[in-house]
């Protein structure tokens, strides 16, 4: 894989974003690795719990690689660019289906999509410096939340997340 990194060592997997050039934003690559991991997961009977985390220093995801995504999007008409939010929630039903509790290690930014990774994870471990952040909400893409809106409820109360 170019994106993620996946070793397994005594039953326990360890999945790494690794773009840290770009604090792990998601872009294509990582998003067609993602979903063949996650759909490898649902089969795998050997790792008892996977650990999610990121490689580098300055923070755990910082959502949608916007550089990329951008231009790609510019084009895309309401249909397409609904069928792309489809496709970015699928990834977190894929972890939600994943036999195994999933633990997310979380430091430094983790917005948009990073955020979504950490609400969908088992259990979280949040590092002090942790930020979380879903500014799609500001700019009026509610629909294009990745699953925040139905996890962060569930988690903090619906009172807090609101």
């Amino acid at each position: 894989m170019e994106t993620l990194i996946y070793e397994v060592k005594d039953d326990i997997g360890r999945l790494t974003l690794n773009r840290p050039e770009a604090l792990n934003a998601i872009n294509q690559t990582m998003l067609d690795e993602l979903e063949a991991f996650w759909a490898q997961r649902r089969h795998d009977l050997d790792t008892r719990v996977i650990i999610l985390g990121a490689a580098g220093e300055k923070g755990f995801c910082a959502g949608l690689d916007l550089k990329e995504a951008v231009p790609r999007m510019a084009g895309l008409g309401v249909r397409q660019f609904h069928l792309f939010q489809q496709r970015m929630s699928r990834l977190l039903l894929a972890m939600r289906r994943a036999p195994q509790p999933i633990i997310a290690t979380v430091f430094g930014p983790a917005v948009g999509g990073g955020f979504s990774f950490a609400l969908a994870a088992d259990v979280r471990l949040i590092s002090p410096d942790a930020r979380f952040g879903a500014a799609y909400i500001n700019v009026g893409f509610g629909g294009a939340d990745m699953g925040s809106s139905y996890f962060l409820p569930r988690l903090i109360g619906a009172g807090r997340a609101y």
